[in-house]
């Protein structure tokens, strides 16, 4: 028996005031830049981008910090737009009556427990929490997107626009290296364009199509020119080979880095690509190395400084193990070893999610994703909760169990009912 689909007034009256709240936040936001440019005052403008915030529909706000998060945009103190976009969005979620469909799978718990424990580890050494603030705001705003399949649906469908639209702009100069008009870093834009690849079959695409936006994505993929990326994409081709486990996500890229270490040196004097950034890549794993040594247990801190007598990117290492083991100790890479495999577990049947945890893993064996303003952490956050319902016009009795297999949801996860 199939199953009509009600609307209630309530409903019917919110999705016909959806695109007037949208055209009246979008005026608003322009209208706050406008101020901003004529009046010099910074507080009309902040008052006008507020109410855009806040008159904008709710799940449209991931996918606005997405695209604004690599913009240099005006913000609030230590706060950048893209910041504020992401506290309007989870104080908007809390003050609803949606904060109740957040849905907490055993992997969010021990990300909760991680970030505790990088709190108490940082606060104590160096006070400087707003680095650690950023990650957290990314990692809140992935677990609220299990409240809504809307909001996850758009925000699947805002990373293939990026995507593409970053690709197709380059398309005339495609020989030359790739950074983004948006993002302006081919890292940042090559995680960006794995993910779109990999949630290409969850849209509503037609054959034909697919196969197109496989093929431009492939090619922005190849002409960002950066060995991680790449290495990320052979990772992830291998691991589509074998079966999903719980393990795999993390222990693939190990298994596959001293074959790829020794072939770099080949493909960087092949493609003519930077040979210092690896070298500055591996002295910095070095000293990392040294500097955990020193604290194996704690870190020094979120927020650790002088990394080595070389300023390496501000104390950046690049390796995202070592990286936590600097700033949170043994004990913060166990936990968040811990969060990964449970992750892993819970997506095992979601090939999208579970194949990007991969893909991000294995970038981080040369860079480190988890900083403000970093596209990476935030996709690495949001893209394996996302609740998506099937796109189908009915149901039948046996399509309202819950389905595991679709979208890219953990496996804990369940679909909103309607």
């Amino acid at each position: 028996m199939i199953e009509i689909a009600r609307t209630t007034p309530t409903r019917l009256t919110t999705e016909l005031f959806a695109p007037v709240r949208f055209l009246f936040a979008v005026v608003a936001g322009l209208a706050g830049a406008l101020a901003r440019e004529l009046t010099g005052s910074p507080f009309l403008a902040e008052a006008l981008w507020a109410l855009a915030l806040f008159v904008l529909p709710l799940p449209l706000l991931p996918a606005l910090l997405l695209v604004t998060m690599r913009l240099e945009l005006p913000g609030l103190g230590e706060l950048g737009f893209s910041d504020l976009v992401a506290v309007f969005y989870v104080v908007r979620l809390i003050f609803s009556s949606r904060i109740l469909d957040v849905r907490l799978s055993p992997s969010h718990l021990v990300l909760i427990v991680f970030f505790g424990w990088a709190v108490l580890t940082t606060a104590p050494q160096s006070g400087m929490m707003w680095p650690l603030v950023h990650i957290m705001l990314y990692a809140v705003v992935g677990v609220a997107l299990t409240h809504s399949p809307t909001a996850g649906t758009g925000l699947l469908w805002t990373v293939l626009g990026l995507a593409l639209f970053e690709t197709i702009v380059h398309l005339p100069d495609m020989l030359t290296r790739l950074h983004g008009v948006v993002l302006a870093d081919p890292a940042q834009l090559g995680a960006l364009l794995i993910a779109a690849l990999l949630v290409v079959p969850l849209l509503s695409l037609p054959r034909n199509g697919r196969i197109a936006v496989c093929g431009l994505l492939l090619a922005g993929i190849a002409a960002t020119q950066t060995r991680s990326v790449w290495f990320a994409l052979c990772v992830v081709a291998v691991a589509m080979l074998l079966p999903r486990r719980w393990h795999l996500p993390v222990g693939l890229p190990l298994l596959m880095a001293p074959p790829a270490l020794l072939a770099a040196a080949q493909v960087t004097a092949l493609f003519k690509l930077n040979g210092e950034s690896l070298d500055l890549r591996l002295q910095s794993i070095s000293e990392g190395l040294r500097k955990l040594s020193e604290k194996p247990i704690t870190g020094h801190g979120w927020a650790f400084r002088d990394v080595s007598p070389m300023d390496f990117a501000n104390g950046i290492v690049y390796n995202l193990w070592v990286h936590l083991g600097v700033a949170t100790g043994l004990v913060g890479v166990a936990l968040f070893a811990l969060y990964v495999c449970l992750l892993s577990s819970e997506t095992a049947r979601n090939p999208s999610a579970y194949f990007f945890v991969t893909a991000i893993l294995a970038m981080s064996l040369t860079e480190v994703p988890l900083y403000g303003g970093s596209v990476i952490a935030l996709l690495f956050f949001a893209l394996t909760s996302v609740r998506r319902e099937p796109d189908r016009p009915a149901r039948t009795a046996e399509a309202e169990q819950p389905d595991t297999t679709s979208g890219l949801a953990g496996s804990g996860h369940r679909n909103a009912t309607r």
